[in-house]
């Protein structure tokens, strides 16, 4: 793709010659025609001597006579639609004869289904969605239009699924909540006949599980983005712009705000409110309410500045013990 080309289908304006681009690549390992993105201040020598083909910058930065540049007011949106434009994604439509799909299934226009899915009774599936090999689709599921099922996924009866969603291979969308009555030295299970909705563009990563609702729907909002094995319990919500990252872990009921950032392995307790721009660095559990945005973190959780103070308390505590130490011995000696 030649740069001029690029830069057009980017936003961006290319400064220098009109260069064949081929791939994209860090810094660290730049190949023959590729496009550079060069989004931190520090760079490394000698990197404007490379057969790099362009450099992908932000507006106003300094270039250099004979190389070829493409400049951009939001380099990072620019770098995503020159991915976009150099690695396009190839779709198929049509069903694979060695699908199953029931004759009450509503499949939209340009859909295409792998190899072993399967999709249940009164599926309703939008337009251009892509369900990939060994998908399972329940019985009575809507999709909305352009969701792209990744291999292995089950998504169970009760489950919404809005317009643009993603889910990764082993995602389980809908299973039973972990719900139990202690009777008799037994578990006796709840069933749950609750649902899950999940918004437009929400993404859910590789072995991550959403369990439904016991009575009442859990809710994904929309542009919710969730990583690779993480875990929502029955009735929870969470707002629209939401982030988990990997491992982390709501209990069941718990309410999200908008634009609330769950950091690797953080988690929250059952029946808790979390305020909307609140962010929970790696491991933070949260064990009560949030009604105040900021950062937070430790366990139990507390302001992410209580926190390094507490750590720094904690890592100088040997120091103290042997002063403490030093001081009884001093006075002992003394009291002799």
């Amino acid at each position: 793709m030649k740069a001029s080309v690029l830069a057009e289908k980017t936003g961006g304006i290319l400064h220098g010659a009109d260069t064949e681009i081929l791939c994209v690549c860090s810094f660290e390992d730049i190949k023959a025609g590729a496009l550079v993105p060069l989004l931190v201040k520090d760079l490394p020598e000698g990197i404007f001597e490379s057969p790099a083909a362009a450099f992908l910058v932000k507006t106003g930065t300094e270039t250099v006579s004979g190389k070829t540049f493409i400049s951009a007011d939001d380099p990072e949106m620019a770098l995503v639609a020159a991915l976009n434009a150099i690695y396009p994604v190839q779709r198929k439509s049509g069903i694979h004869p060695k699908a199953h799909v029931a004759e009450s299934a509503v499949i939209g226009e340009n859909v295409f289904i792998d190899a072993f899915a399967y999709i249940g009774e009164n599926v309703r599936i939008g337009n251009n969605c892509v369900i990939r090999a060994n998908v399972t689709i329940a019985d009575g599921v809507v999709m909305g239009d352009d969701c792209d099922i990744h291999p292995n996924v089950s998504i169970y009866s009760g489950s919404k699924l809005g317009s643009r969603v993603l889910l990764l291979s082993g995602a389980v969308i809908g299973a039973d909540g972990f719900g139990f009555y202690q009777r008799g030295g037994k578990n006796v299970k709840i069933p749950h006949v609750g649902g899950v909705l999940l918004g437009d563009d929400v993404e859910i990563g590789a072995n991550s599980c959403v369990d439904r609702g016991k009575f009442s729907d859990t809710v994904i909002g929309e542009g919710t983005k969730i990583d690779n094995q993480c875990m929502v319990g029955h009735n929870c919500v969470l707002g629209k712009g939401c982030v988990m990252a990997g491992q982390a872990a709501l209990a069941g009921s718990t309410t999200l705000g908008d634009y609330v950032i769950m950091g690797a392995r953080s988690g929250a307790a059952d029946h808790l409110n979390i305020c909307s721009k609140t962010m929970l660095a790696g491991q933070c559990g949260v064990i009560s309410d949030i009604d105040k945005p900021g950062i937070y973190a430790g366990f139990p959780h507390t302001s992410r500045k209580g926190w390094l103070r507490e750590v720094l308390l904690l890592r100088g505590l040997p120091d103290t013990i042997k002063r403490i130490e030093e001081i009884e011995r001093k006075l002992n000696n003394d009291g002799h």
